[in-house]
């Protein structure tokens, strides 16, 4: 996978560097707001869990590995499936959730030509996953 990953990258950045710009952005505004509902509403359940809430801001690291995830995305299932994962994780942010599960439900849904189980594995793949475990294992300590 990660042989097609730079030529796509340097295609997509060549033909349109804002689109790819743009595309890393939506993803981290979504990200972010999910993560910030995510934990509100974790602390809300379970108070006195967290030593305090996770950072949510992407830095460097993180839009690295999203920008990974996306194209890894539209490496597999195409540019459309990529907007598609984009438009439902903003879809999401956009929503109201009453608890963690409803909210977490929420994110099982699906992109054509890309299994919920196969993003899940280029998340990790791409570090994102890790990123996001660092944050929270942080805020439990």
């Amino acid at each position: 996978m990660h042989r097609f990953i730079i030529p796509f990258i340097v295609g997509l950045c060549c033909a349109s560097p804002g689109f790819a710009n743009e595309a890393v952005n939506r993803f981290e505004a979504a990200s972010e707001a999910i993560s910030e509902k995510l934990y509100q509403l974790s602390d809300a359940e379970n108070p006195g869990v967290f030593k305090r809430l996770p950072d949510h801001e992407w830095d460097a690291a993180h839009r690295s590995a999203g920008a990974c995830v996306l194209v890894a995305i539209a490496d597999q299932a195409g540019a459309q499936s990529m907007t598609q994962y984009i438009v439902s994780l903003e879809s999401v942010a956009e929503s109201t959730f009453g608890n963690s599960a409803s909210l977490l439900d929420a994110l099982n849904f699906q992109v054509s030509g890309v299994s919920s189980q196969s993003i899940q594995l280029i998340g990790q793949a791409c570090g994102l996953t890790e990123l996001q475990a660092a944050r929270l294992q942080a805020a439990l300590q």
